[in-house]
């Protein structure tokens, strides 16, 4: 795990303070950052990939009109910020998990 996913993992797995957590939450959580990193995180990248695609036609003028190109990009951006707001609960839920039981 890269970057705050592996902070996130290195917070609920210390030594330390994993052995207070309880097994279920943990584990419930565990998923939730699998669940982020492996779809949440995976499924933006690719929309990523095809918007930067779509920009690629917008210039050199194939079949794609700009008006789909604003469409495409909108939904990014809403995806983006759904993705954003979803980072930001479980960000919330970890710390709070941690002070809790740590």
């Amino acid at each position: 795990m890269e970057g705050r996913n592996g902070l996130f993992y290195n917070l609920l797995t210390k030594k330390k303070t994993s052995a207070h957590f309880p097994p279920d939450k943990q584990a419930a959580l565990e998923k939730e950052l699998a669940r982020i990193s492996n779809v949440e995180l995976e499924n933006l990248r690719a929309e990523v990939r095809g918007h930067e695609a779509l920009l690629a036609g917008l210039f050199k003028a194939d079949s794609l009109k700009e008006e789909g190109y604003r469409e495409a990009h909108r939904k990014l951006l809403m995806h983006m910020h759904e993705t954003l707001q979803t980072i930001r609960k479980f960000k919330k839920e970890i710390f709070a998990f941690v002070e809790k039981y740590g």
